[in-house]
């Protein structure tokens, strides 16, 4: 489902939400879920033609902005009210499961 559509963000968003998990568990169960899928998925892409090595010439530049949104979005969690950030992820999830959908 994350290769042919990139739709595994809503399904995995549900189910975070169900398990009632603080802010910043769900960002990081979120971030190391997709981590793995796409580590798993980078040998398929590259031997589909998908992404390939000429592709880094354009990531690596960007490496350097990761840890300074790491450290950003780790302050910012402390400040997120959990039944906001759990109702704005419901809606986030259901719009874009509508938009699948409707595609």
């Amino acid at each position: 489902m994350s290769m042919v559509a990139n739709a595994g963000g809503p399904p995995m968003s549900i189910y975070l939400l169900l398990r009632r998990n603080s802010v910043m568990n769900f960002l990081g169960n979120t971030a190391w879920f997709f981590f793995a899928i796409n580590l798993f998925k980078l040998p398929f892409t590259l031997g589909l033609g998908l992404l390939d090595f000429q592709s880094f010439h354009y990531i690596f530049p960007a490496l350097p902005a990761v840890p300074v949104g790491a450290i950003a979005g780790r302050k910012l969690i402390s400040r997120i009210n959990l039944d906001l950030f759990q109702n704005i992820t419901l809606v986030t999830a259901a719009a874009a499961g509508l938009n699948l959908i409707l595609r």
